[in-house]
């Protein structure tokens, strides 16, 4: 695809990769627990369930603990997780991710059509648009998924592509980078997020 607007953002950026999530379900419960709130106070929470409900390995003599599949989350009770997370409705939310993970499996998740995965994220309660999206993004590493609803990316396509950039077009420029639109928008948004820090 000759992209001369997104040469430039290439250039900056060669070589950058998304960050992923070392499971599915971790990078879901990140999602909830990190909606309308502070990364401190989402960090503090994803703690406290790991050491309270995740598992501890010793390797060289160091401790590690592990985030906590799903069944384990599951099997502790909407209750208990209440009392670790300080916070009810991030606690039922996580419950119906934790639910709903340990009865899937993860090759549907990987494999199976990318609007299929997408809609059976949807129907979890507690996951919206943007927290499908990280899913799909930084959970399985599908890179052919973009946010509909991502102001920041239209704020930024703006200043490749021109003002009059609006969701329609934009898709229409994502679609010809094919499986890998995830990775356009992440350019994009990076590229952006590098700029507007060198401007403060």
């Amino acid at each position: 695809m000759n992209d001369k607007a997104f040469k430039p953002v290439i250039k900056n950026l060669y070589g950058l990769h998304q960050v992923k999530f070392l499971t599915p379900f971790e990078a879901a419960c990140w999602a909830v627990l990190s909606q309308r709130i502070s990364m401190k106070v989402a960090h503090n929470m994803k703690e406290r369930i790991t050491h309270v409900v995740g598992d501890k390995i010793t390797i060289d003599d160091v401790e590690y603990w592990t985030f906590p599949s799903a069944n384990q989350i599951k099997n502790l009770g909407e209750e208990k997780l209440t009392t670790i997370l300080n916070n009810h409705r991030k606690s039922e939310y996580l419950m119906n991710v934790s639910e709903s993970f340990a009865n899937i499996e993860e090759d549907f998740l990987r494999y199976a059509p990318l609007e299929e995965v997408k809609n059976w994220l949807l129907n979890i309660k507690g996951i919206g648009e943007y927290s499908a999206h990280l899913e799909l993004i930084r959970g399985l590493g599908r890179m052919d998924d973009i946010s509909q609803k991502d102001m920041m990316l239209i704020k930024c396509a703006k200043n490749y592509y021109g003002s009059d950039v609006i969701n329609e077009n934009l898709n229409e420029i994502a679609e010809g980078y094919k499986d890998y639109k995830g990775y356009w928008a992440y350019y994009l948004r990076s590229d952006c997020s590098n700029k507007w820090r060198g401007q403060k």
